[in-house]
């Protein structure tokens, strides 16, 4: 039987040092890791037309790259890629900034969902520096966590999906009785 009170270390990943970045979130243990739930969700589900996207809004837009990145410098030394993408009602500039690497990522002709704050001018719409997830994933909602220095989202969201694997292997005791599980309905730990 798994016991939720094992320190997150159990997990694969998590080492002296992440546990300790771990711990400034309050997590110590299996049972904190499943217990940590997310302060929002990134909708990658509600995909927008980029005509319909207002100046400001974040938004979520499904796109063709229809360019090879290009890469420059502004006069203050930033180093910008830009990608241009397009939907059916138009067309969008995938700005990033001091990341190549982010840019070189999205392939000419592959669909893309991105999700970031719609800008420039009604006539020339840019978005800066979105979170992209090929249309091929199928993203679904994302969580947000509450982070600190040397952890993202992201990485708390693969350990959380760890921590689960992990309790699936190792069945976890269940805190309720067979009998007061069967009296109110109550389906087991486990299948939870």
């Amino acid at each position: 039987m798994c016991t939720l009170e094992k320190e997150v270390q159990v997990l694969p990943g998590i080492g002296e040092k992440r546990a300790a970045l771990f711990h400034r979130l309050g997590i110590n243990t299996l049972h904190d890791i499943l217990h940590f739930f997310p302060r929002d969700y990134e909708d990658f589900t509600q995909a927008i037309p980029i005509s319909q996207a207002a100046l400001g809004q974040i938004v979520c837009v499904l796109v063709t790259v229809t360019a090879l990145p290009t890469e420059s410098f502004s006069r203050k030394g930033v180093r910008l890629c830009k990608v241009s993408a397009a939907d059916e009602s138009s067309t969008l500039e995938v700005v990033f900034f001091n990341n190549p690497y982010a840019g070189r990522l999205l392939k000419k002709g592959k669909k893309y969902y991105l999700r970031g704050r719609i800008g420039g001018t009604n006539f020339k719409r840019n978005i800066i520096s979105p979170e992209c997830v090929s249309a091929d994933e199928n993203p679904g909602l994302r969580p947000v966590y509450a982070t600190t220095a040397g952890l993202t989202s992201r990485l708390i969201s693969t350990t959380v999906r760890a921590a689960l694997s992990f309790c699936a292997k190792n069945p976890i005791q269940d805190p309720l009785s067979t009998p007061l599980r069967e009296t109110y309905r109550l389906c087991s730990l486990c299948y939870v």
